[in-house]
């Protein structure tokens, strides 16, 4: 009896010590976790990268460049997160331009700074992974054919589940995000003024002034023979198959992809020809024909000389009242509805395009 009195003791003195293990082991896992919670909420509201609200709290108070110094990181996330079935995609002279507001269709802007044919080929494969997307517009521009195959903050796994799973998770807990929401909170973005994102993918841009523009057609200078040395036909061809992979891509998920040669102010088009890079241009144009033809892809050429992008754009007062380009890389919103309207996205307000704005050099057979 003895024994038995001192084994319900016994035991009741391990199920004390049981539970207060218990208890502390709850306490040391959970609080941690509490602390992930919170930090979680107080991006989530914040939203630094605009993934989840479409106006931010931050909005109307302050710019955020947040966003501008990592768009390939951040619009891989809010493209899955849109869940688009029409996208735009190229580089800034496609998120300065394309503004999908203007179109009830369900349009996500997939405009990166400076896109490489590679990287657009990860882009595609990313869309067709985890978007309902069926029909891909590929903005193409000189630069994106050049040495340079891939641009700071691009990673090849971008269309990898594992990627796209640490992103989100770093996009709510990460340190880095816990910094560029404090820093939108302390305003110490508000004397940025490049323009302000849209939930669409789209970004406002002001119009640039005369030394602006005089300045970007410097650097595009400098820019053309960086990455065009005299084997640049080389470096076309080899970018080339990268776009003939975004064919095979969309043809195997039964997506349809339309090509389209950006409008470029004729002023750019002149530094083409002063730069020596003209016949590169051509022989681009040549080839993406052959083989738009061979894998049946509409393919339109905006790159012309026309009554657009003709207007004239040379000195302040003319700048100001052009209501076609922000600079001679980047047209206005006007225009990209003309765009638009002309490759067969229907606007909510139609427009009179001109007769001479774009070329058709495919047509995709039904």
């Amino acid at each position: 009896m003895k024994f038995l009195i001192a084994g319900i003791e016994i035991l009741k003195t391990n199920l004390s010590m049981n539970t207060s293990i218990k208890n502390y082991l709850l306490l040391l896992l959970g609080f941690p976790l509490i602390i992930f919670i919170l930090i979680a909420i107080f991006n989530y509201t914040i939203d630094p990268y605009m993934l989840w609200h479409e106006k931010p709290i931050w909005f109307d108070k302050t710019k955020n460049p947040i966003i501008d110094s990592n768009q390939r990181l951040i619009k891989s996330l809010q493209l899955v997160l849109r869940q688009p079935k029409i996208i735009f995609l190229g580089s800034s002279l496609v998120y300065h331009v394309i503004n999908p507001a203007g179109s009830d269709e369900k349009i996500y802007n997939l405009g990166v700074g400076s896109l490489r044919s590679a990287e657009a080929y990860g882009y595609v494969k990313e869309a067709v992974s985890w978007t309902p997307v069926t029909k891909i517009y590929l903005a193409l521009d000189l630069f994106a054919f050049g040495s340079e195959q891939k641009m700071p903050g691009y990673d090849d796994e971008v269309s990898g589940a594992k990627y796209l799973v640490n992103q989100f998770a770093s996009a709510l807990i990460g340190k880095s995000t816990i910094n560029d929401s404090l820093n939108i909170l302390l305003g110490k973005n508000a004397e940025y003024n490049d323009g302000t994102w849209q939930f669409n993918g789209y970004k406002l841009t002001p119009k640039r002034n005369l030394a602006e523009v005089n300045d970007g057609i410097k650097q595009n200078e400098i820019l053309f023979k960086k990455i065009f040395p005299k084997t640049s036909i080389d470096y076309i061809n080899q970018n080339l198959k990268n776009i003939e992979k975004i064919m095979t891509v969309c043809e195997a998920h039964h997506v349809e992809l339309v090509l389209y040669f950006n409008p470029i102010n004729y002023r750019l088009l002149q530094v083409y020809k002063n730069s020596g890079v003209w016949d590169n241009f051509m022989q681009l144009k040549t080839g993406l024909q052959a083989m738009a033809y061979k894998h049946n892809v509409t393919l339109w050429d905006f790159a012309t000389y026309s009554s657009i992008t003709t207007y004239p754009f040379v000195n302040e007062n003319e700048i100001k009242r052009n209501p076609y380009y922000l600079d001679t890389d980047h047209p206005t919103e006007l225009v990209g509805n003309y765009v638009m309207q002309q490759m067969g996205v229907p606007l909510k307000k139609p427009l009179s395009i001109p007769r001479d704005f774009g070329v058709r050099l495919n047509q995709r057979e039904a």
